[in-house]
């Protein structure tokens, strides 16, 4: 809490800023915004004034990372920190490999309001095997983490990618892609027809697979727009729409569909080699079936991408909407 605006004695300041005994005010020369540097100090220039480094982000970031923006914004890197995220705004990433949002350390701890959308990126569908994991939200690697997630915010892992499958005479059918971008898996069968890539562009739509026999793509994940298309295709890649839909397998029949936002993609059928539709945001791809080692097996689809990834405790309240594990 800030020194108080009334009275405000010597203690004050030290409890608000820390600092040795015997007090001295030449300790906490520049210690806030509007305290001098040198020469004249006294209490009366401490009324109100907060250890506490406020900032908020207005744009939407790709592949944000908290500590590069609060440093930007004149942050001490020791100072405990505020961190308001505005309504409206993206922190997303087009890798699965990268969060959303990356924490580094902040010493004095950090408080993040969330009022936007903090989103992981989708898994990759595949016309053979098990479909890609989901990016994370938020990955964080700090002690004294306090996270508000407001009415109307966001945060969501990437949906997992729906597995391929293919045998030796149907070829393949790709999986779709899991919501936050995820890309189609391609049909294997000549001319490789590939799925519709995902959207990787804020608040875009999924791809539409492509379709040539043989073999049945999975539908899109949540956010597309629409599934796969038509025999031999890759799954419909997932967008970045929040929360969105799951786009369809061919006909409604042929291919798993993808899962709206939080819901796993379905499977894909049983013959000929059918993808499995890629997840909503956060949750898990749906599994293929096709060839393998001269029989049939199931593919699973790829996991979600957690909407908190974190080593160290934290504190969460939450009255918007997450998806993904915390």
């Amino acid at each position: 809490m800030a020194v108080p605006t009334g009275t405000a004695s010597l203690l004050d300041i030290q409890n608000e800023f820390g600092g040795s005994n015997p007090i001295a005010l030449t300790e906490y020369y520049g210690a806030a915004a509007g305290v001098p540097t040198s020469g004249t100090i006294d209490v009366d220039v401490f009324r109100g004034k907060s250890n506490l480094f406020t900032f908020s982000v207005t744009g939407n970031v790709q592949y944000a990372n908290l500590n590069t923006l609060a440093v930007n914004a004149g942050w001490d890197q020791s100072t405990p920190v505020s961190c308001t995220i505005n309504s409206g705004v993206w922190l997303y990433s087009n890798s699965t490999g990268t969060a959303g949002l990356t924490i580094g350390s902040f010493p004095g701890g950090l408080t993040l309001a969330n009022y936007g959308k903090i989103l992981g990126m989708g898994g990759a569908g595949t016309y053979n095997g098990g479909g890609g994991v989901g990016g994370h939200a938020i990955t964080a690697s700090t002690t004294g983490l306090t996270i508000q997630n407001f009415a109307g915010a966001f945060i969501a892992g990437g949906g997992g990618g729906g597995a391929g499958a293919w045998n030796y005479q149907w070829k393949a059918g790709g999986g779709g892609g899991g919501a936050g971008g995820g890309t189609g898996g391609g049909g294997y069968s000549p001319p490789y027809n590939a799925g519709g890539g995902g959207a990787t562009s804020v608040g875009g739509t999924g791809g539409t697979g492509a379709g040539n026999q043989p073999g049945y793509g999975g539908g899109a994940g949540g956010g597309g727009a629409t599934g796969a298309g038509y025999q031999g295709s890759g799954g419909g890649g997932g967008g970045k729409i929040v929360p969105g839909s799951g786009g369809y397998g061919y006909n409604n029949r042929y291919g798993g569909s993808g899962g709206a936002g939080g819901t796993n993609g379905t499977f894909g059928g049983w013959n000929p080699s059918y993808g499995g539709g890629g997840a909503g945001w956060g949750a898990k791809g749906g599994y293929g079936y096709g060839h393998a080692n001269n029989g049939y097996a199931n593919y699973a689809g790829g996991n979600g991408g957690k909407a908190i990834n974190s080593g160290y405790g934290y504190t969460l309240s939450n009255s918007g909407t997450i998806y993904g594990a915390t």
